[in-house]
């Protein structure tokens, strides 16, 4: 069964010993469970933007607008152009649009095609990503409501785990080439890389 938000909101309140919620949809939360809930979507975040096979896209085209500027969804975490492609620009996030180092303008009169990493909401995560963000957001939370590294429910130690089963994952799932013979071999070749 998937990590729910609010299994991983609870998760992170008994570290401290606060005493469970039933629901995140009361206008009127506890202190401590909003706390943890906005730590959690701030983990979320930190761990999205390193990009991962799920929450990765390539080859997006973007077309500019009336104004000959492309905006940019407030979802986009990271963009760049794609490789091979577009090779007269060199685009970065500005804001909500992007920007031509290269040429020094927002102004483009063509359509890009670009590689996005994104935010996805915590229904769309992966198991072991849910569980990443829970342990990290976790040792986080008593860090920050307690502050005494005694508390720790979660070491670091179970957070350097649950990353490297996130880059297990993400390798398993990335349909990278590593020019070997057998899905076999390939998937040994990652498992002895990220142990």
């Amino acid at each position: 069964m998937l990590t729910s938000e609010l299994n991983a909101v609870n998760t992170m309140l008994s570290t401290l010993a606060f005493h469970p919620v039933n629901s995140m949809t009361a206008t009127t939360l506890r202190a401590e469970v909003s706390v943890a809930k906005n730590i959690l979507e701030e983990v979320q975040r930190d761990v999205l933007s390193d990009g991962w096979s799920f929450n990765s896209e390539t080859k997006v085209t973007y077309s500019p607008d009336t104004d000959d500027r492309i905006a940019i969804s407030d979802h986009v975490l990271h963009i760049d152009a794609t490789r091979g492609y577009n090779t007269s620009v060199d685009v970065v996030q500005r804001g909500q649009y992007l920007y031509d180092r290269k040429n020094h303008t927002y102004a483009f009169d063509t359509d890009l095609t670009c590689d996005q990493v994104v935010f996805l909401t915590w229904t769309d995560l992966p198991e072991v990503c849910r569980r990443l963000c829970m342990i990290r957001a976790s040792r986080i939370f008593a860090d920050r409501m307690d502050g005494t590294q005694a508390t720790h429910a979660y070491t670091t130690a179970d957070e350097a785990k649950a990353r490297r089963d996130m880059q297990l994952h993400h390798a398993l799932n990335a349909d990278t080439n590593y020019l070997q013979g057998s899905d076999i071999t390939r998937r040994q070749s990652v498992m002895n890389r990220v142990k």
